[in-house]
């Protein structure tokens, strides 16, 4: 395996103008100023505030790195319509094999 470091690995979120966070750095409770996801107000936006690179393993194993599957989880969040899905789905998947080949 070969050993991948960061500088940063990720950022904690405030959500703002009628943003809502709906993950964060916390486990068990809501901690304001921790937001690791955050959905936009009209919902056609999320922020993301890591890398996906630190997420290579398959905790779930289904055969997909929990990476790929929060992509997945995206997409269908936006329900995001053939063909466009697919195009959306290759671009990540895309990005996430070219992170994860240097």
């Amino acid at each position: 395996p070969v050993l991948k470091t960061y500088g940063t690995y990720g950022q904690r979120l405030i959500p703002t103008n009628g943003g809502h966070a709906v993950a964060g750095y916390t486990s068990g409770f809501a901690v304001s100023n921790q937001a690791a996801i955050i959905i936009g107000q009209n919902g056609n936006t999320i922020l993301r505030g890591f890398t996906d690179g630190q997420f290579e393993q398959d905790v779930n194993g289904n055969g997909r790195s929990d990476a790929e599957d929060l992509w997945v989880n995206i997409i269908h969040y936006f329900d995001v319509p053939e063909p466009a899905c697919l195009l959306l789905a290759a671009a990540g998947l895309a990005l996430l094999r070219r992170r994860f080949r240097r």
